[in-house]
């Protein structure tokens, strides 16, 4: 996000206002979290968070204006910010008894791999084709993970029911 804000000719003082909408937004979801829940299973969910999160992507490389990016930022942190703990309490149902602990090192370890990694290869994708559309593709990407997420749903509802 900063280097397409930056790209758009955002001030550093903008772009964080742009970044302080995700945070504001990933605060306020798990405030909404326990409703939420009830309303839905976790599967369907972790579906939710990454269609919304794919639309983000998606909108950011139509905007520059600082209060229209502002709110494709809080959109993505609404989606980012209800897919953790949802990971989370699906590792924790899904995890062999005992071994919950090496189920959840196991998806922090992919985490920060991720986090390690993926930005190297965004920068990367983004020096060849640019900020703007680094942004549509991760906006694919994640559009393709809720695809798959809807497709798995019944296979994992039925572990689910299998395990409770």
């Amino acid at each position: 996000m900063p280097i397409y804000c930056a790209s758009v000719g955002l001030t550093p003082s903008e772009t964080g206002w742009v970044l302080g909408s995700f945070s504001a937004a990933s605060f306020v979801v798990r405030f909404l979290m326990p409703g939420l829940m009830r309303l839905f299973s976790e599967w369907r969910l972790i579906s939710f968070t990454f269609l919304v999160a794919a639309v983000a992507f998606l909108l950011f490389p139509l905007f520059e204006a600082t209060y229209a990016l502002m709110g494709c930022s809080f959109l993505l942190g609404l989606g980012l910010g209800a897919s953790y703990p949802n990971t989370m309490a699906l590792v924790y149902r899904f995890a062999p008894k005992g071994r919950i602990g090496e189920a959840i090192g196991l998806r922090l370890s992919m985490m920060n791999f991720s986090k390690a990694t993926f930005p190297i290869a965004m920068g990367a994708l983004g020096s060849v084709i640019g900020a703007g559309a680094t942004l549509g593709a991760l906006g694919v990407f994640t559009g393709c993970g809720f695809l798959f997420a809807l497709q798995s749903r019944a296979a994992v509802e039925a572990a689910s029911a299998e395990r409770m």
